[in-house]
Protein backbone atom coordinates (compact mmCIF):
# COMPACT_ATOMS: atom_id res chain seq x y z
CA UNK A 1 0.00 0.00 0.00
CA UNK A 2 3.15 2.03 0.91
CA UNK A 3 4.45 1.60 -2.44
CA UNK A 4 1.34 2.11 -4.24
CA UNK A 5 1.31 5.56 -2.70
CA UNK A 6 4.57 6.44 -3.35
CA UNK A 7 4.00 5.62 -7.15
CA UNK A 8 1.48 7.34 -7.15
CA UNK A 9 2.66 10.16 -5.83
CA UNK A 10 5.58 9.92 -7.91
CA UNK A 11 3.43 9.87 -10.96
CA UNK A 12 1.34 13.23 -10.12
CA UNK A 13 4.85 15.21 -9.66
CA UNK A 14 6.25 13.45 -12.96
CA UNK A 15 2.81 14.93 -14.62
CA UNK A 16 3.36 18.25 -12.88
CA UNK A 17 7.25 18.31 -14.02
CA UNK A 18 6.26 17.90 -17.67
CA UNK A 19 3.67 19.94 -17.77
CA UNK A 20 6.49 22.53 -16.07
CA UNK A 21 8.57 21.95 -18.77
CA UNK A 22 5.96 22.16 -21.77
CA UNK A 23 5.24 25.64 -20.11
CA UNK A 24 8.93 26.40 -19.77
CA UNK A 25 9.78 25.10 -23.42
CA UNK A 26 6.63 27.93 -24.88
CA UNK A 27 8.21 30.56 -23.21
CA UNK A 28 11.74 29.42 -24.40
CA UNK A 29 10.13 29.87 -27.99
CA UNK A 30 8.67 32.50 -27.59
CA UNK A 31 11.85 34.44 -26.47
CA UNK A 32 13.74 32.97 -29.67
CA UNK A 33 11.13 34.71 -31.78
CA UNK A 34 11.37 38.06 -29.89
CA UNK A 35 15.55 37.37 -30.05
CA UNK A 36 15.45 37.18 -34.08
CA UNK A 37 13.17 40.23 -34.18
CA UNK A 38 15.28 42.40 -31.60
CA UNK A 39 18.21 41.26 -33.84
CA UNK A 40 16.60 42.51 -37.07
CA UNK A 41 15.60 45.59 -34.91
CA UNK A 42 19.43 45.90 -33.98
CA UNK A 43 20.59 45.65 -37.67
CA UNK A 44 18.08 47.84 -38.93
CA UNK A 45 19.25 50.58 -36.13
CA UNK A 46 23.08 49.69 -37.17
CA UNK A 47 22.17 50.60 -40.30
CA UNK A 48 20.26 53.76 -39.72
CA UNK A 49 23.11 54.99 -37.76
CA UNK A 50 25.60 54.78 -40.29
CA UNK A 51 23.05 56.14 -43.18
CA UNK A 52 22.84 59.39 -40.47
CA UNK A 53 26.66 59.14 -40.13
CA UNK A 54 26.99 59.15 -43.63
CA UNK A 55 24.19 62.04 -43.72
CA UNK A 56 26.33 64.34 -41.45
CA UNK A 57 29.89 63.85 -42.93
CA UNK A 58 28.00 65.02 -46.44
CA UNK A 59 26.24 67.95 -44.31
CA UNK A 60 29.60 68.77 -42.49
CA UNK A 61 31.49 69.16 -46.17
CA UNK A 62 28.61 70.86 -47.74
CA UNK A 63 28.87 73.41 -44.74
CA UNK A 64 32.58 73.85 -45.61
CA UNK A 65 31.87 74.18 -49.08
CA UNK A 66 29.54 76.73 -48.65
CA UNK A 67 31.65 78.75 -45.92
CA UNK A 68 34.40 78.66 -48.09
CA UNK A 69 31.73 79.70 -51.09
CA UNK A 70 30.88 83.09 -48.60
CA UNK A 71 33.97 83.78 -47.80
CA UNK A 72 34.83 84.35 -51.46
CA UNK A 73 32.09 86.04 -52.40
CA UNK A 74 32.67 88.60 -49.42
CA UNK A 75 36.06 88.92 -50.05
CA UNK A 76 34.99 89.65 -53.99
CA UNK A 77 32.16 92.32 -52.17
CA UNK A 78 34.87 93.74 -50.34
CA UNK A 79 37.07 94.50 -53.14
CA UNK A 80 34.13 95.69 -55.11
CA UNK A 81 33.46 98.17 -52.51
CA UNK A 82 36.76 99.28 -52.40
CA UNK A 83 36.93 99.89 -56.33
CA UNK A 84 33.83 101.93 -56.18
CA UNK A 85 35.15 103.72 -53.52
CA UNK A 86 37.99 104.92 -55.60
CA UNK A 87 35.99 105.33 -58.66
CA UNK A 88 33.66 107.92 -56.84
CA UNK A 89 36.91 109.26 -55.32
CA UNK A 90 37.85 110.01 -58.89
CA UNK A 91 35.05 111.42 -60.00
CA UNK A 92 34.62 113.80 -57.46
CA UNK A 93 37.66 115.08 -58.03
CA UNK A 94 37.36 115.12 -61.68
CA UNK A 95 33.97 116.78 -61.10
CA UNK A 96 35.43 119.36 -58.81
CA UNK A 97 38.63 120.17 -61.35
CA UNK A 98 35.61 120.87 -63.93
CA UNK A 99 34.18 122.88 -61.22
CA UNK A 100 36.99 124.40 -60.86
CA UNK A 101 37.32 125.38 -64.90
CA UNK A 102 34.42 126.73 -65.13
CA UNK A 103 32.96 123.87 -67.15
CA UNK A 104 29.06 124.04 -66.12
CA UNK A 105 28.22 120.74 -64.00
CA UNK A 106 24.46 119.32 -64.46
CA UNK A 107 22.38 118.79 -61.09
CA UNK A 108 22.86 114.96 -60.58
CA UNK A 109 20.07 113.14 -61.10
CA UNK A 110 17.12 112.75 -58.22
CA UNK A 111 17.18 108.64 -57.08
CA UNK A 112 13.88 107.35 -57.72
CA UNK A 113 11.72 105.69 -54.99
CA UNK A 114 12.49 102.47 -55.48
CA UNK A 115 16.45 103.34 -54.78
CA UNK A 116 15.64 105.10 -51.74
CA UNK A 117 13.47 101.67 -50.66
CA UNK A 118 16.44 100.09 -51.78
CA UNK A 119 19.13 102.41 -49.83
CA UNK A 120 16.22 102.60 -46.83
CA UNK A 121 16.49 98.24 -46.68
CA UNK A 122 20.60 98.30 -47.34
CA UNK A 123 21.18 100.98 -44.85
CA UNK A 124 18.31 101.17 -42.41
CA UNK A 125 18.14 104.84 -43.69
CA UNK A 126 14.52 106.47 -44.14
CA UNK A 127 14.38 107.75 -47.61
CA UNK A 128 14.46 111.55 -48.12
CA UNK A 129 11.21 112.75 -49.26
CA UNK A 130 12.63 115.93 -50.63
CA UNK A 131 15.59 114.33 -52.75
CA UNK A 132 13.25 111.57 -54.60
CA UNK A 133 12.26 111.56 -58.31
CA UNK A 134 8.50 111.00 -58.49
CA UNK A 135 7.00 110.16 -62.42
CA UNK A 136 5.44 112.60 -64.47
CA UNK A 137 1.58 110.48 -63.65
CA UNK A 138 2.38 110.96 -59.80
CA UNK A 139 3.50 114.62 -59.81
CA UNK A 140 0.30 115.59 -61.66
CA UNK A 141 -1.92 113.71 -59.11
CA UNK A 142 -0.02 115.29 -56.51
CA UNK A 143 -0.53 118.25 -57.82
CA UNK A 144 -4.75 117.85 -58.88
CA UNK A 145 -4.95 116.40 -54.87
CA UNK A 146 -3.43 120.16 -53.76
CA UNK A 147 -5.32 122.18 -55.89
CA UNK A 148 -8.34 120.09 -54.94
CA UNK A 149 -7.11 120.64 -51.26
CA UNK A 150 -6.92 124.13 -51.73
CA UNK A 151 -10.44 124.37 -53.23
CA UNK A 152 -11.92 122.75 -49.98
CA UNK A 153 -10.12 125.40 -47.80
CA UNK A 154 -11.97 128.08 -49.75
Amino acid sequence: MMGLAIDILVSVLLVVTIGYAAVLNRRLKRLRDEEDIMRATVQELINSSALADRALKELRAMAETSDAVLKARLMEAETMTGRLDQATERSNTALSRLGAAGVPIPDAPKPTIREQAEKQAFHGSKPETDTVAISPAFANLRESALRLSARAQQ
